[in-house]
Parts: C-alpha cells; sequence; structure tokens
C-alpha cells in the first residue's frame, strides 16, 4: 500500500532562499517513487483560483493567499486551506499519511489535519527559529529571557518568549521533529525539553552539480566577467542582512586590500545595498555586488572563487555552505550555531569567532582569508579536494534521500 506523502510550502522570502531550496530537493528525493505518492502543497501561491495540477512524479496544489484584509485571521486562513486540500486531497481509507510542515506559524493547520487525520505520522522540519533573528543566535540570552519574569521584559524580549512558546508548543504537538544541524539536536534537548527519541538529525543535502574547471578554463570564464586572470576572488553569497554578518566581512576586506591589491571581493545576493556601500568606503572598486542571480550565474561566481566566506550569526544547515562544498571551494566560517559544524576540524577551511562590535573578530577573519589566499598551489589543491569529499559524505542528495526513507518507511 502506498504512503500518501503531503509536503507543504509557501510563498515567502525563505522560500526563496533555503526552503525553497529544500523543498526542490525533497521532490527530487520522493517524486516517481513506487512505494509513496507526493502531494505538494503551495501556500500563497500567485494564482488567482486554487488549483491542482499533475507534475512529473507528483501532484502540485495551489491555494491563492488570501486577497481581502485578514489582519488578526491568519488562523482563518489555514483553516481555509485544510478545507481546500479536505476536499481536494487523496484520502482513501485504510491508506498511511504522512504530513511534512516546514513553518513554525503553521501549528493551526498541524491541529485540523491531525484532527482529521489522527493516525498520520506528521513531521516538522527546523529550517529557522525566529528567537534567532531577534537574538542574532544568541542562546545564553534566550535562556536568561525565557528564564525572567515577564513583566521585566521589553516588548520585543516578550515577543522573543512568546514565539519560543509557540515553537515548544508545536515540538510537543507533530510525532517527529527533523533538525539539520548537531546544534539544534542538543538545542531542542537542553531548552524546549524534547526527548531525543523524538528527533531525527537530517542535514540537507543537495543535488550534485559541481562542476570543475582546470586553471586556462576558470581564466576564460573570468575574463567573461571581466575580472583578470591573477585576481583572487573572494566570494560571499547570502541576503545582506546584519544576521549574515556582511558588515564585518566588507571591514575585514578593507584590511585585506592594504596589503594586496589583488584581491576582489564578490558579493551575491539581494538587501540592505545602501549599508554595504557605505561600509566600503574608499574600496568600492573592488566589492562588487551582484543581486540575485539565477543559478547558472551564481555557478560561475563557485567556479570563479578562491575562497568562500560565511561570516553569519546564526544558520541551522546552510545550502551556501553546501554549494561552496560541492564546487570545493576552500570556506572561512563563523563559529556561531550551526557552520563550525560543517567546517571546523575539516582541513579545507578555518573558523573564527564573531564578537559583537569586535575588531579582533575583524583581524582575525582578514588573517584567516589572506592564510587561505596565500598558501601554496599544493595545499589550495588539498583544500579544495577536501571540501568537496566532505559534500560527497554528508550532504548529497543521495544521503539526505537515504535518511528521509529511513525516517518514513
Amino acid at each position: 500500500m502506498k504512503k500518501q506523502v503531503y509536503l507543504f510550502q509557501e510563498s515567502c522570502r525563505a522560500a526563496v532562499y533555503g526552503i525553497g531550496t529544500y523543498i526542490r530537493q525533497m521532490i527530487e528525493c520522493l517524486s516517481d517513487r513506487q512505494d509513496c505518492v507526493l502531494h505538494v502543497v503551495h501556500i500563497g501561491s500567485e494564482v488567482e483560483h486554487f488549483e491542482k495540477k499533475e507534475m512529473p512524479g507528483y501532484y502540485l496544489y495551489n491555494i491563492p493567499t488570501f486577497c481581502i484584509p485578514m489582519q488578526g485571521k491568519k488562523n482563518h486562513y489555514q483553516r481555509n486551506v485544510y478545507y481546500l486540500m479536505r476536499l481536494h486531497g487523496c484520502y482513501m481509507e485504510g491508506e498511511p499519511f504522512v504530513f511534512i510542515f516546514n513553518y513554525s506559524h503553521q501549528l493551526p493547520l498541524v491541529r485540523f489535519f491531525k484532527d482529521r487525520f489522527p493516525d498520520g505520522r506528521f513531521y516538522f522540519v527546523i529550517h529557522y527559529q525566529d528567537w534567532c533573528f531577534g537574538l542574532n543566535g544568541d542562546v545564553m540570552r534566550l535562556k536568561s529571557l525565557i528564564q525572567a519574569e515577564r513583566s521585566t521584559l521589553s516588548l520585543s524580549e516578550q515577543g522573543v518568549c512568546d514565539s519560543y512558546c509557540r515553537e515548544k508548543e508545536l515540538y510537543r504537538f507533530v510525532d517527529t521533529i527533523v533538525c539539520l544541524s548537531e546544534f539544534t539536536f542538543s538545542l531542542l534537548q537542553e531548552i524546549y525539553g524534547v526527548s531525543p527519541d523524538k528527533i531525527w538529525l537530517i542535514p540537507n543535502g543537495l543535488k550534485d552539480e559541481g562542476k570543475f574547471l582546470a586553471i586556462r578554463e576558470r581564466n576564460v570564464l573570468k575574463k567573461q566577467y571581466h575580472f583578470s586572470a591573477g585576481e583572487k576572488i573572494i566570494l560571499f553569497v547570502g541576503r545582506l542582512d546584519a544576521i549574515k554578518g556582511i558588515e564585518i566581512l566588507i571591514q575585514a576586506f578593507h584590511i585585506l586590500l592594504c596589503k594586496n591589491n589583488n584581491y576582489r571581493l564578490i558579493v551575491v545576493g539581494d538587501g540592505d545595498f545602501s549599508s554595504c556601500l557605505n561600509s566600503c568606503e574608499a574600496d568600492w572598486s573592488k566589492v562588487v555586488f551582484t543581486g540575485r542571480l539565477k543559478k547558472e550565474q551564481l555557478y560561475d561566481f563557485y567556479q570563479m572563487a578562491d575562497i568562500g566566506v560565511m561570516p553569519s550569526r546564526h544558520e541551522q544547515c546552510s545550502y551556501v555552505a553546501i554549494e561552496m562544498m560541492m564546487f570545493g571551494l576552500p570556506m572561512v566560517v563563523s563559529t556561531t550555531t550551526s557552520l563550525k559544524e560543517m567546517v571546523q576540524g575539516k582541513m579545507f577551511g578555518h573558523t573564527f569567532d564573531m564578537e559583537e562590535n569586535s575588531g579582533k573578530s575583524v583581524e582575525e577573519l582578514a588573517t584567516l582569508i589572506a592564510n587561505v589566499l596565500e598558501s601554496s598551489p599544493e595545499k589550495q589543491l588539498k583544500m579544495r579536494t577536501l571540501s568537496r569529499m566532505a559534500y560527497e559524505e554528508k550532504y548529497s542528495e543521495e544521503v539526505m534521500q537515504e535518511k528521509y526513507l529511513c525516517l518514513m518507511f
């Protein structure tokens, strides 16, 4: 008997980045299987009316966003989503059902489906936690807030505590929690009180599209983008938000340029360009802001780059880091939350401590980037090889698929 697997996605900022990539990888993993039928429920789709479409290997349900004012009525919208799926989904008596949710605000939707399908299996995948945005991933600060008297907290701090409580209730309600990193695995037990028997650790995986060019081919590609063959390219990919740490990279790049003018910083992503440009000061001619790119163009930059840098204040299991490994890039990343476990001790990169408003962090980052870029060709080749091996061993689509099939079947 086939399992009916319902995978929920939404149109929102997160879907453009990590969660959208995750949904695409899950479709790759589960479509066209003989032991299940995959249903992808797209909430907030840019369609005028509800539609059900048969796609290659799965069914797609496009649910339009609400077009009338619904301030404070999000639960009503999720109720309507549930009723639409009750009418149009596939629910044969006796078939096993699996529901995979990816957004913490979907607790009302989880409740609706669990009331209707008490024997179904309900999974929640943690791609982000709301408190991380308000506290820049500061776990100690979170601990102090949830232990404090509510009356002593500011409104923003109370908001952090409220989001923590909502997440805790969601974790209690579902059958299984999938986390993407060892950091979150430990956090769920220590801060949220979740039993380890309820948690599965499944890192993100990515379909292998890595391409590797000879030096001559890389130089040809550089020329196409009007970079000189001798330039060392430092690559940042991500939203231009404070939580991604772009400002500390710009400061470190200024230090690098004072010592070696042969570096170029490429910043791929959209967001707060004005703050970044103001931070660049006299280095504007050496910093390229591309905005958000199509995948084919982004992959060109992975092939041209000499190093990838991720100074984020918080990540779960970064697809950008996985892409950098897939293309065999040496890396320098912050030690905050989950990034360090992807790189630390792996011999293809370095980690640095991210401290707020710390010149020491900037100096350390600049030094580590220079160490990689000025190392011997033999050492750089070894780092590239080890980076690629890390992808193949832990973050490939095949590894991700194997773990999800083990969980669900």
